[in-house]
């Protein structure tokens, strides 16, 4: 067995990509977020039902993590996961350097980058290795959910200090989980960070303002777009950072 473990996934485009997983292949799924999904956001059919787990996590607390990556060992067995996306977000951007405040910054290292950090920490050793388990994936895959303000060389406008400079860091852990995990002694694993585009979520409708209308995207739209670019990912893609159309991002 290979399950697809989405962290961060009650509600928007975690939400939205789970029910996508469910409806276009027949792999088992497990979700992690803080809060239940919202029903009215998560409604599947009687099967595809059976196949989704849900585990309550709080995903700032690695104890909680901990307990999660314990309870799919249980459920699952080990090294029975192939595919682990990292939803989990925080966004309240400044738009200068002097509205940045430790409390905003700390909390978005807390949920951008030490979260996903601890889920590596933990998840990691459950992601089964090519050689050794059948899998409709070639290698296990690793995505971390980043954004393109998260690129050094991209940047072009500034602001958003620490949502910015998050993502950047985030960026980093990819890069060293490309190393470790992609390693064939280690995982042979496929690890990527993933820019979703400008999705209309409520997390992001209060910053979107300003944007063109053809270029923001429904969490559904967001969510078949991180599909075809999770399952069409090869050994060659490790430690690149891809947008919605699998375009690369420079870091």
């Amino acid at each position: 067995m290979s399950i697809v473990v989405l962290n961060g996934a009650s509600r928007g485009i975690g939400a939205a990509l789970a029910r996508h997983f469910l409806e276009n292949t027949s792999l088992t799924i497990v979700t992690t977020a803080r809060n239940p999904p919202e029903k009215d956001k998560f409604l599947v059919e009687s099967e595809e039902q059976q196949r989704w787990t849900h585990i309550r996590t709080d995903l700032t607390a690695e104890d909680q993590i901990s307990a999660a990556a314990d309870r799919i060992k249980e459920m699952y067995g080990n090294h029975s996961v192939g595919c682990v996306v990292n939803l989990a977000g925080y966004l309240q951007p400044e738009k200068t350097i002097t509205a940045v405040t430790p409390e905003n910054f700390q909390r978005h290292l807390d949920v951008n980058v030490i979260a996903p950090t601890m889920v590596a920490k933990h998840f990691s050793p459950l992601l089964f290795h090519p050689t050794r388990n059948k899998s409709p994936f070639s290698n296990p895959i690793w995505a971390n959910v980043s954004a393109r303000t998260g690129s050094i060389g991209d940047n072009r406008l500034g602001g958003w200090y620490s949502y910015r400079m998050s993502k950047a860091a985030l960026n980093m852990l990819t890069k060293c989980l490309a190393v470790e995990l992609g390693h064939p002694s280690k995982k042979d694993a496929i690890v990527v960070s993933l820019h979703p585009g400008t999705v209309k979520t409520d997390l992001s409708s209060p910053f979107i303002g300003n944007v063109n209308p053809e270029k923001l995207f429904t969490t559904e739209h967001a969510a078949a777009k991180m599909f075809a670019v999770i399952m069409g990912l090869r050994k060659a893609d490790n430690g690149k950072f891809y947008d919605y159309a699998a375009k690369n991002i420079v870091w």
